[in-house]
């Protein structure tokens, strides 16, 4: 793919907004994703804030190691989520905010249908929530991939936006495996489902990609 400055610069103003949001108050982070969830979805917003409020719980009851530090990432996510869908819906903000509760927090199925979020919701926290122990096995990530496509848009694309917070700012030039390995598996398997899902956010992916392997 080619890739232009302006493609470039997206990215690293993402990442500029990515580092104020880590020395921010958690606080700071969720009024903007709560107003930019109003903005953007007008009267259809309730959803999203809920899920706000019951990951927050969740992470607090659980004892959660991850914390705050967790919660700033699903808000970011979120906040991506509203940016770059091409159809913006509060089930997907949602999702957004909630894509990996299961694991950071051990809310199954049942636990989220009891909350009263929508099957919508609850099918694609399924399909997100991947095996760990398996989450270099490319057999394995093919399968996972293309189950996440055929849960549909709101999945493909919380996960596409999930990566990529994941890899803004990342260093993958060569001197650490693992991180240059997640960026290689983040490029095969993620960056063509961002590709199908919102040309837009394929080239942004793509920029940052390539913006992690020539880090300094």
């Amino acid at each position: 793919m080619d890739l232009t400055e302006a493609d470039r610069e997206l990215v690293r103003e993402a990442v500029r907004r990515k580092e104020r949001s880590l020395r921010e108050p958690e606080r700071a982070l969720e009024r903007e994703f709560l107003d930019e969830a109003r903005r953007v979805l007008g009267g259809r917003d309730a959803l999203a804030g809920r899920a706000v409020r019951y990951l927050a719980e969740r992470l607090a009851t659980a004892g959660s190691a991850e914390g705050p530090g967790y919660l700033k990432h699903a808000l970011r996510v979120a906040l991506l989520a509203l940016r770059w869908d091409p159809r913006p819906a509060a089930e997907t903000a949602a999702l957004a905010v909630l894509h990996n509760v299961h694991e950071v927090t051990g809310a199954d199925e049942p636990a989220l249908r009891s909350a009263g979020f929508p099957d919508r919701v609850v099918a694609g926290v399924a399909a997100l929530t991947i095996d760990r122990a398996r989450s270099e096995d490319n057999a394995y990530l093919g399968g996972f991939y293309a189950a996440i496509e055929r849960a549909g848009h709101d999945a493909a694309l919380v996960r596409c936006v999930d990566k990529l917070d994941n890899i803004l700012g990342y260093d993958a030039s060569g001197r650490d495996a693992a991180r240059a390995r997640y960026v290689d598996l983040t490029e095969r398997f993620v960056l063509p489902i961002a590709v199908r899902t919102s040309a837009p956010l394929g080239r942004v992916l793509a920029a940052a990609i390539a913006e992690a392997r020539a880090a300094p």
